[in-house]
């Protein structure tokens, strides 16, 4: 019955909260085969799958809880949290600090995050220098010979 459809929603909450999260999956893929899916559900999967590290999986059940979410003022902090955390493990800073923002919309108290995306966009600058010098010094080694050739070419003309 419904009724027992929504106790096993909460028993996938509190495996959850366990940190039991391949099991809250799977209640919550059995709870879906038996034809209830909830936003509730959308929540706990894609923070399940986000806390297991499945980070493209996470990503679409929370876009499927955003898309379902019939008002804005449903929406909590957590859920702009988890996106923001999910764009930023994937690499895309500038989607994190979108979901971020609308995080502090919702609590200002957790302006912790920009000093984390700040770390990952300093990350990235530091990738960035790195592969800059690399591709500096093989220029250089490339172009070594081709100026050696280009002299001794000159030579060979003035002789």
């Amino acid at each position: 019955t419904e009724g027992d459809l929504k106790a096993r929603v909460r028993f996938a909450s509190f495996l959850y909260l366990s940190t039991e999260y391949a099991e809250a999956i799977k209640e919550l893929d059995a709870i879906e085969a038996a034809g209830l899916k909830t936003n509730v559900m959308r929540r706990l999967k894609g923070l399940s799958l986000l806390q297991m590290g499945r980070l493209e999986d996470a990503k679409a059940a929370m876009d499927d809880y955003f898309a379902n979410v019939k008002r804005e003022e449903y929406i909590i902090w957590q859920d702009y949290e988890a996106m923001g955390d999910i764009y930023r493990e994937m690499g895309d800073l500038e989607k994190a600090d979108e979901y971020y923002v609308k995080m502090i919309s919702k609590n200002v108290d957790r302006t912790d995050k920009f000093t984390d995306l700040a770390e990952m966009y300093h990350k990235e600058l530091r990738k960035l220098q790195s592969q800059s010098r690399k591709m500096k010094k093989d220029a250089k080694a490339l172009n070594d010979p081709i100026q050696a050739a280009y002299a001794k070419a000159n030579e060979c003309a003035k002789a």
